[in-house]
């Protein structure tokens, strides 16, 4: 008590601008010591948590940008490439068989030329010498060949007259079908007489050999 008493004694001697001094050093000295002992710990914390919580926030997006490729990834259809290879491959069979049957639609089925030849020979004056069937023949429309083309042949030998034998073939022209000429010879054996000679194909996907 004896020292408070003392310094309370030397304080009320001092002046009024002395005695303000003394309190702005004591506010600064009380300041400096809260700051030391409160403050800056506390702002320290919250700068360590600060950076604690940027670094969550980036573990936090990289793994969301991970769930989202991981989603993207399942609702994508891992066949999707097969499919559209599979979905080419198909119209490109289609477009092949669509050419096919454009070339062989309006030929003569490989089967009836045999009965459609000597039906047009019934009426016709000319005489009937022989009739041969070539073996079907295997021939390609392009480079992969997925699905054969057979050629079917037919040679005929007929005797007549030249007018009859022009007249026959004309008939067969005629026709509502279409073949495909090979030879075609008019040789005189004996005047007026000569020997008609004739081959002809036509093209089906069977390669099932003519009935003659």
């Amino acid at each position: 008590m004896g020292i408070l008493k003392t310094y309370h004694r030397k304080i009320d001697r001092l002046t009024l601008r002395e005695r303000r001094f003394i309190a702005l050093a004591l506010c600064s000295v009380i300041l400096a010591l809260f700051a030391l002992l409160f403050w800056n710990p506390l702002w320290a914390e919250y700068r360590r948590m600060n950076q604690e919580n940027g670094q969550y926030e980036i573990q936090i997006e990289t793994s969301q940008n991970s769930i989202n490729a991981l989603e993207l990834r399942s609702k994508r259809d891992v066949n999707a490439p097969y499919k559209e290879k599979l979905k080419n491959l198909i119209l490109e069979v289609q477009e092949q068989r669509d050419r096919i049957n454009g070339i062989t639609s309006a030929l003569i089925q490989p089967e009836r030329m045999n009965e459609v030849f000597e039906g047009l020979l019934m009426n016709s004056p000319l005489s009937f010498e022989s009739i041969k069937n070539i073996p079907a023949e295997k021939i390609k429309i392009n480079e992969q060949d997925q699905q054969a083309l057979f050629k079917h042949g037919l040679k005929m030998q007929l005797q007549g007259r030249y007018m009859n034998a022009l007249k026959y073939l004309q008939n067969i022209e005629a026709q509502n079908w279409q073949l495909y000429w090979d030879e075609l010879e008019f040789a005189t054996v004996e005047y007026p007489i000569g020997s008609l000679r004739l081959k002809v194909h036509t093209i089906s996907t069977s390669n099932k050999v003519l009935g003659l």
